[in-house]
């Protein structure tokens, strides 16, 4: 279950929305918000330069894109800009066939303000609360220092935090599920809930009359619902087995 963006967040976000028929491995579609008169491009992983294709708008002003032929899935960076070019919106979307790894593409700038993720999750792995993350927030392509950014998560947290010299920001993704659940308990989110839990998360920053901000999810704690008896259980009988090998060492 992803619980979206309940109209809290004022920044610039590409949402994702559910894709009607076709393969949904091989295509995708997104829907800016806070923003009119967007122009999108995707950015594929790549072995060099990665050169942005322009999606296309469909007529419920949603932008779809497909992926065909070999090795050109793995993450794929989306952009959005305003017809002013003050309001810019970045995500990125994971296709599972194989493709490029994401470095190149990843250490590409692609925007006149933007932020973006230093790495990005593995295959099978994501962001999730309780870990660190560091982003770095970057102006026509050089670090930003001291740049104010702003976290807003679809589960109501918000922070705010300052980049370094380096533009640099670290990022510990809140522990705030339980806290949404218990808040918005007896009432129909109008989801159901299938696995592990994620949410939205925006970060978002302004500099020179701009605002540009990165979208994406994180979910639960790697740790939440699972029990650590078993794991205590295993270390502690495989300190047994070693300790009685090394006695049985010294006895000889």
């Amino acid at each position: 279950m992803v619980i979206p963006f309940h109209g809290i967040s004022s920044a610039p976000v590409l949402i994702p929305e559910r894709v009607k028929g076709g393969d949904r491995r091989a295509q995708s579609a997104f829907r800016p918000h806070n923003m009119s008169n967007v122009v999108m491009q995707d950015f594929p992983s790549s072995k060099g330069e990665s050169i942005p294709n322009e999606l296309n708008a469909t007529g419920d002003g949603s932008f779809s894109m497909k992926i065909g032929g070999k090795n050109q899935g793995n993450y794929h960076w989306l952009t959005a800009t305003d017809d002013q070019e003050s309001r810019f919106a970045s995500t990125v979307h994971y296709f599972s066939n194989p493709g490029p790894a994401p470095r190149q593409m990843l250490k590409q700038s692609k925007l006149p303000l933007e932020i973006k993720p230093v790495n990005l999750p593995r295959e099978h792995q994501r962001f999730r609360a309780n870990e660190n993350w560091d982003f770095i927030v970057l102006s026509q392509g050089k670090p930003l220092a001291n740049a104010t950014v702003s976290l807003e998560t679809s589960n109501d947290t918000t922070a705010t935090m300052t980049s370094n010299a380096s533009g640099i920001v670290s990022v510990n993704f809140p522990d705030d599920f339980a806290a949404f659940a218990e808040k918005h308990k007896g009432h129909d989110m109008g989801h159901a809930s299938h696995g592990r839990k994620s949410a939205q998360f925006a970060l978002s920053v302004e500099h020179d009359n701009q605002t540009s901000a990165f979208n994406y999810k994180y979910g639960e704690d790697a740790f939440t619902n699972k029990s650590i008896v078993p794991a205590v259980g295993l270390a502690f009988g495989g300190s047994l087995i070693t300790g009685f090998f090394l006695f049985r060492r010294r006895s000889a």
